[in-house]
């Protein structure tokens, strides 16, 4: 299921996600609304345990169409559907062990940016 909240609006969306994390980074007047899954944040929350329960940080969410060309996403990016989240490895675990724990969440595809230090995990929009 799909939610959206206010750009700005610090509202707890999950037990260790509030919807600032996920807010467009950009500076744009227009860029307004931050979309998330449920669903996503659901595997998030699943990841964070299976990491020791500790803090990720997360370095990309949601991106307007602006911003997401800016920072060369893809035209088909999952980041401007609210379906993916870029996560910085925490210092607690090397990078491949993140990595592997990240496979181990049912997200639909973990993409490793190993050269970065952050995995970018996504799930596909779902038809019903």
């Amino acid at each position: 299921m799909m939610y959206a909240v206010k750009k700005g609006v610090k509202k707890q969306l999950s037990p260790h996600v509030n919807s600032s994390e996920l807010d467009c980074k950009c500076k744009n007047i227009h860029c307004c609304w931050t979309i998330f899954s449920h669903d996503l944040l659901e595997k998030f929350e699943e990841l964070r345990t299976s990491c020791g329960n500790r803090p990720l940080h997360i370095t990309s969410a949601m991106r307007c169409v602006d911003h997401n060309f800016r920072v060369g996403g893809l035209k088909s990016s999952k980041h401007l559907l609210g379906l993916a989240i870029d996560v910085a490895c925490p210092d607690h675990l090397e990078f491949d062990e993140f990595f592997y724990r990240a496979s181990q969440v049912e997200f639909d595809m973990v993409i490793p940016y190993k050269e970065n230090n952050f995995i970018h995990v996504h799930l596909n929009p779902r038809s019903k």
